[in-house]
C-alpha cells in the first residue's frame, strides 16, 4: 500500500522530465496497480508476491512490479464470472482485465493462465453491448409511434434495462383490444421487425412459442409468412388472452436466442409485466 504510489510517483516524475516513456510496461503495470490499491486483491497480491519471491529476493524493482503485474491478471482472470453467467454489469471486471493484460510485455502475458475465458468472456460481452441497446430501441420504437395514433398512447413501455424488465402500460382503448389487433394498434410489429434485424439476435421464445428471425443464410427474415408468425408469437407473449384486459396483472418470461460474434450461442431472459394505465 505504501511502496506502489512511491514507485508510481518516481515513475511520473521521469516522465514530466521526458526520461523514460509513459506507454513502457512498467509505467502501465504501475498505473493499473495504482488503481486497484484499495481493492479486495491487494492482500491476495501481497500474498501471491511472497510466494513468487520464495526464501531469496528480487534482483530488482522491475521484477516486483511485473510479478505484481502477472499475479493481478491471474487474479483478475480467476475470479470473471463463466461464460453463461456473464450479463452486461460485468463490463468493467472484463475490460479491467483486459487493461491489466494489455500492460503486461508479452513475456508476462505468456505466464498468465487461461487467457481463452477472458476471449471468450469479450466476445459475449460486445454481444450483450449490442443487444442491451437494441433492448432501449425495442422500448422507444413503442413508445415512439404511441403518441403518433388516434388515442395516443395506446401502449406505453417502462423500461428497466439493467434488470432486463419491461412494463408494458396498455390504456384502456388497447385493453379492450383483441391481442392481435393490439399488436398491430401499438407499435409491437415494427419493434419486434428492428430486433430481428439485430446480427446477434437469432430468435426469440415465450410461452412455449419460438420465432426464428433469421435465414438459414443469417439474413433477417421478413414477409407475409414472418410478420404472422410474429402476431402469433405477441399473442403468445402476451398469454393468449381473448382481450388484453385479461393480462393486466401478469408477466411473461421472453427469452432471446442470441450468437456472439465468433458464432458461439447464448440466451437472454426478459420479464414483460402488463399493467393497465
Amino acid at each position: 500500500m505504501e511502496y506502489i504510489p512511491v514507485l508510481q510517483a518516481n515513475r511520473q516524475a521521469l516522465i514530466a522530465r521526458g526520461a523514460v516513456g509513459s506507454g513502457e510496461s512498467y509505467t502501465l503495470i504501475l498505473n493499473e496497480l495504482g488503481y486497484n490499491l484499495d481493492t479486495e486483491y491487494v492482500s491476495l497480491l501481497a500474498a501471491e508476491l511472497l510466494a513468487v519471491r520464495g526464501a531469496g529476493s528480487f534482483t530488482c524493482v522491475n521484477a516486483v512490479v511485473e510479478s505484481l503485474g502477472v499475479e493481478f491478471a491471474q487474479l483478475l482472470i480467476n475470479s470473471l464470472p463463466e461464460f453463461e453467467e456473464l450479463i452486461f454489469q460485468d463490463k468493467d471486471l472484463v475490460e479491467g482485465a483486459r487493461r491489466i493484460i494489455d500492460a503486461l510485455g508479452s513475456e508476462q502475458q505468456g505466464l498468465v493462465e487461461n487467457l481463452e475465458k477472458l476471449f471468450g468472456l469479450e466476445d459475449k460481452m460486445a454481444a450483450l453491448g449490442t443487444i442491451y441497446y437494441a433492448t432501449i430501441e425495442f422500448s422507444n420504437t413503442i413508445n415512439n409511434q404511441a403518441p403518433k395514433t388516434d388515442p395516443p398512447n395506446k401502449l406505453l413501455v417502462e423500461l428497466d434495462v439493467e434488470n432486463m424488465v419491461m412494463t408494458f402500460i396498455f390504456s384502456p382503448e388497447a385493453q379492450n383490444m383483441g391481442s392481435y389487433t393490439a399488436l398491430q394498434a401499438t407499435g409491437l410489429k415494427t419493434a419486434f421487425y428492428n430486433l430481428a434485424a439485430i446480427p446477434e439476435i437469432q430468435g426469440v421464445s415465450a410461452g412455449g412459442s419460438t420465432v426464428n428471425f433469421k435465414n438459414e443464410d443469417g439474413t433477417p427474415r421478413s414477409g407475409q409468412w414472418f410478420e404472422i408468425e410474429l402476431a402469433l408469437f405477441g399473442s403468445v407473449l402476451v398469454g393468449n388472452p381473448t382481450w388484453v384486459y385479461e393480462i393486466i396483472g401478469q408477466s411473461q418470461v421472453m427469452t432471446m436466442n442470441c450468437v456472439t460474434a465468433d458464432g458461439v450461442p447464448f440466451t437472454l431472459e426478459i420479464t414483460f409485466s402488463f399493467i393497465g394505465s
